[in-house]
């Protein structure tokens, strides 16, 4: 995803011909800079949907996987027969994400804080998915508005008698402290809000705190799924402590 929202970006990238040994073109050349812009920024959109709908579909093949895990570790203590791990486990499956939550809190007290945050994003990859990212009326439910939101830190960078500046805003080349200062960094939740009719839009830096946040809540879970195994009498080793 990175390459391509770069790509997206560079004014020097122009070819989007794939081949010269062919002629076939789904668009006409141009050196015109707007319609450039244009394609570029259709390009930009399909690398997000295609990367978000990747970044999700991913965390939920972890979902299935730490259902199944789950499952096999209850076999063993005798709390299901084989044939009910596979009857469970294939509900889950065709189980939606938000129903897949609930089904992993109810059965397992495999639960996440991040929750919500991963339905809010999912939100965006189904509008992403369905209507190229253009915000309809099955996106939004509050205030005809599609929220996003995502927990991720502020860095902050402390110069005496400045306001302090945040990393995310710093200007080209960097910035000077001559006079030293400090760095804080301190946990926010981001939130976006798209009105509906408008288009979904992330900058870089929101897609990669993204794929950061979901990387994330895919430990918080296994860390609760470990927490279930040594529930249930299933010895958990520390790696840690054995090397």
């Amino acid at each position: 995803m990175g390459l391509g929202v770069n790509a997206a970006a560079d004014p020097n990238q122009t070819n989007f011909d794939l081949s010269n040994e062919t002629k076939i073109r789904l668009v006409p050349p141009t050196d015109d800079p707007e319609v450039l812009a244009s394609y570029k920024s259709k390009f930009r959109s399909w690398v997000v949907s295609n990367g978000l709908r990747e970044l999700l579909e991913g965390f939920v093949d972890f979902l299935e996987a730490l259902h199944r895990d789950c499952l096999t570790l209850a076999w063993s203590k005798g709390k299901h027969t084989p044939d009910e791990c596979d009857s469970l486990h294939s509900k889950f499956h065709k189980a939606g994400l938000p129903e897949k939550f609930k089904i992993l809190s109810e059965r397992f007290g495999i639960s996440s804080t991040r929750s919500k945050h991963i339905l809010l994003i999912n939100a965006a990859r189904n509008c992403y998915t369905h209507r190229r990212g253009k915000v309809g009326s099955a996106d939004v439910k509050d205030n005809d508005v599609l929220t996003v939101t995502w927990e991720s830190l502020d860095i902050l960078i402390h110069r005496p008698g400045e306001d302090p500046v945040n990393v995310r805003d710093l200007p080209e080349g960097g910035l000077p402290t001559p006079d030293g200062g400090s760095i804080e960094s301190k946990a926010v939740v981001r939130m976006l809000e798209f009105k509906l009719g408008s288009y979904i839009e992330f900058s870089a830096t929101d897609l990669a705190e993204l794929c950061f946040f979901v990387n994330e809540t895919a430990t918080e879970f296994a860390a609760s799924a470990v927490e279930y195994a040594a529930g249930i009498g299933i010895e958990v080793r520390n790696r840690e402590s054995e090397s």
